[in-house]
């Protein structure tokens, strides 16, 4: 927001200015403040737009995906990607696909790149590695970069499904840049986390210390420990949850790749 806008408005005219005269823009599903943006410079620039729910759209129907645009209907297996969300950044991409590669685009390629997919840090469960040393056998670790409202809601919704096929206790570390929304971000998790951890992230001046960060989550209703790092925050979290539980690091994109750099 310091350098992008203060309503989504004025985000999306500068996120707009990537329109190019005559070169095809793919727009994901928007709300009406952030679309009217969108469609009135492309009409300025002369770019033709592809539109989620008007153009193209996914569903999922029976455990599987579907595809559709005036004139075809795909049938597709799930992502790999973890989080609903992943249904409407699948639909387009393909979309984007589509107008590349026409024709020439096969439902087989599209199987594989839904199934094959990977995304570090969004929604990524840890495979067995070094953060693992700081937790008890079977605790899950799940690592996310995200750092703004919308994306505290999608992870808060990923982190519900999660409870919903397999219940665990589930506890949240979080260290944020104080350029970003510290209380939109961590508020939806009200009721999903158990306790929440504060970390610094180490070598970022403009990082939340863990003590002011912990006072943002006591004000939205959490259960609060500061911690010294990451490591500190997995023991003391781990010792809290005595056995198996679930674990997700969040916040930064910053914390995520010192959490990536620690694990591998």
């Amino acid at each position: 927001m310091s350098f992008l806008g203060e309503t989504l408005a004025e985000i999306a005219g500068e996120k707009a200015g990537i329109l190019k005269p005559g070169v095809p823009c793919v727009v994901g599903r928007q709300v009406q403040e952030a679309f009217a943006v969108i469609e009135h410079r492309a009409e300025q620039v002369g770019a033709p737009l592809h539109v989620a729910g008007r153009d193209f759209d996914m569903y999922e129907q029976h455990g599987r995906l579907v595809f559709q645009t005036q004139e075809r209907l795909i049938d597709l297996p799930l992502p790999r990607l973890n989080g609903r969300h992943q249904i409407d950044n699948a639909s387009t991409a393909i979309a984007a696909a589509s107008l590349i590669f026409g024709d020439a685009l096969t439902t087989r390629a599209l199987e594989h790149g839904l199934t094959h997919a990977e995304w570090p840090a969004r929604m990524e469960r840890l495979a067995v590695g070094g953060l693992h040393a700081y937790v008890a056998d079977g605790t899950e670790i799940w690592l996310d970069g995200g750092h703004n409202a919308a994306g505290g809601q999608v992870i808060a919704h990923t982190l519900a499904e999660l409870d919903e096929r397999l219940p665990r206790r589930v506890h949240l570390i979080y260290g944020m840049m104080e350029t970003k929304d510290a209380h939109a971000f961590i508020a939806p998790f009200k009721g999903l986390v158990e306790r929440v951890y504060t970390v610094p992230i180490p070598d970022e001046p403009n990082a939340f210390d863990a003590e002011a960060l912990a006072e943002i989550a006591k004000a939205e209703g959490f259960d609060v420990v500061p911690t010294a790092s990451l490591p500190d925050a997995l023991t003391r979290s781990q010792a809290a949850l005595d056995g198996p539980g679930r674990v997700l690091i969040c916040g930064s994109l910053y914390l995520a790749g010192r959490a990536l750099r620690l694990h591998r």
